[in-house]
């Protein structure tokens, strides 16, 4: 493939048949496996899991599906998921079986933290071609999110503190929390609506000048102990992911 198109770009999805996969071609065994998914969905309501294929020899990218990598990644990726349980769009969808705007966007901070992309998915109507309004409004929580915090995620590098992986933190009250990289500027991302002055990272050291990246008011940082303290000049008031730009001297 690489000798007919040089400038091709292959993921982990081409491997060999197996003798599982060659079965699949048939109807029973697909309705087999089906119905041993479906049971499985049904015994265990709460847990939700994704598929990250097996890495292959040769491919560009890793292509988790409907889940994230839990560790910045030294391979290029990109997730891929739907808004709902379909890839596509399903007459039967309400809004309760689509992720929430929430859900969809800490998605796509944790990927760009970790060094990845989100491929999400939409879905047109089959009737008229036209996106449905579920759809529509998560496309719309994205781009309001992007309008103001865009700088914290577009043309940014996973951070890594002396070598160390720090894509996944929290803040005393458990809330997650990414960081990406720009130059000298490190932006921290809570994945969640805090309100309040302040937000007290756990096991964080980092000094600088911040500032909210919405509307460019100062932020100042204190080192107590291991944890970084952000005070914010007023208090935040619970808009999602209020992303913070800190400029090291680095």
């Amino acid at each position: 493939y690489y000798n007919a198109v040089p400038e091709g770009v292959v993921n982990d999805r081409w491997v060999h048949a197996r003798l599982a996969s060659k079965l699949l071609r048939y109807r029973l065994p697909r309705r087999l496996l089906d119905f041993a998914a479906k049971r499985y969905i049904r015994k265990h309501p709460h847990v939700v899991e994704g598929v990250i294929p097996q890495p292959i020899p040769h491919s560009d990218f890793r292509t988790p599906e409907y889940t994230r990598f839990p560790t910045i990644q030294s391979k290029k990726w990109e997730s891929t998921r739907g808004m709902s349980h379909s890839f596509g769009f399903n007459r039967n969808d309400s809004e309760a079986d689509y992720a929430t705007p929430e859900q969809l966007l800490s998605d796509f901070i944790d990927g760009a933290s970790k060094g990845g992309n989100l491929l999400l998915n939409v879905g047109p109507r089959g009737t008229d071609g036209g996106i449905p309004d579920e759809q529509l409004a998560r496309l719309k929580f994205f781009g309001d999110w992007l309008a103001v915090n865009g700088a914290a995620v577009y043309g940014t590098t996973p951070w890594k503190r002396d070598g160390t992986d720090c894509s996944d933190t929290r803040t005393d009250t458990g809330m997650p929390v990414r960081f990406t990289r720009s130059g000298n500027d490190i932006h921290i991302i809570p994945l969640g609506a805090p309100a309040g002055g302040s937000l007290r990272l756990r096991n964080v050291r980092l000094s600088g000048q911040a500032r909210l990246v919405a509307d460019g008011s100062p932020v100042a940082l204190r080192q107590e102990a291991n944890d970084l303290v952000v005070d914010f000049a007023k208090p935040l008031v619970g808009n999602f992911a209020p992303a913070v730009t800190v400029s090291t001297l680095e």
